[in-house]
């Protein structure tokens, strides 16, 4: 659906990478699945300092050190922020996502 399409100038392109397969170098943005719960200690260890934005619907994503945190509340997708964790990658978030997050943790800009 937004595979292919351009935001701010560079295209946006969607790949699933397999276990032990294909490498994060070309990676700004990882989605982890929540069929990687057991995983994401030793997988979050590995990507840090690689500078990659990380997201997840995992529970307690942002507690292992995750960035962006998906949730269901009243139905509705919503999402928290971990800025000290991005932060810590040398990650800028927007001021305009950061509004519209539920909630806030850590950084300067805490709610």
């Amino acid at each position: 659906m937004v595979n292919g399409k351009l935001i701010q100038g560079k295209r946006l392109e969607i790949k699933r990478l397999r276990r032990g397969t294909e490498s994060t170098a070309s990676c700004d943005v990882l989605f982890i699945s929540t069929s990687e719960k057991d995983r994401l200690p030793a997988l979050l260890a590995h990507l840090r300092g690689k500078h990659i934005l990380t997201v997840s619907g995992i529970e307690d994503f942002l507690e292992h050190g995750g960035m962006i945190e998906f949730k269901i509340r009243k139905g509705a997708v919503r999402f928290d922020v971990n800025l000290a964790a991005a932060e810590q990658e040398g990650l800028r978030l927007s001021s305009q996502l950061l509004k519209v997050a539920s909630n806030v943790m850590g950084g300067d800009d805490s709610k």
